[in-house]
């Protein structure tokens, strides 16, 4: 009994560790983004750009979608299903957004 409980206890806070750096990377994913988008003359496409990074670079992201909105400013959003490593207890879906300031030249 002690040993499950100790098992049980590893596992969930292994998994919360990765949610951590699973969010902190799709939050500098997205951020990076936005100051790309703020842009006016950029030609690339930053949705594209984007879900690639968050896929390559979430640990855990099964699958992630992507919004921008350009409203005087820049608003990235970003959410990302993300499974757990090891056991699959529940599956989360996170949200992500930052904004930058609609860069023109003078």
């Amino acid at each position: 009994m002690a040993i499950g409980l100790a098992f049980l206890m590893v596992t969930l806070l292994v998994q919360t560790a990765m949610l951590v750096v699973a969010r902190t990377s799709a939050e500098a994913a997205t951020a990076q983004a936005a100051r790309r988008a703020s842009f006016a003359d950029m030609d690339i496409d930053i949705e594209t750009s984007l879900v690639e990074t968050l896929l390559a670079t979430v640990p855990g992201a099964r699958e992630v979608s992507v919004s921008i909105h350009d409203e005087g400013s820049v608003t990235v959003i970003s959410r990302v299903e993300w499974t757990p490593p090891g056991p699959d207890f529940l599956g989360l879906t996170f949200t992500v957004s930052a904004s930058a300031g609609r860069i023109e030249a003078p």
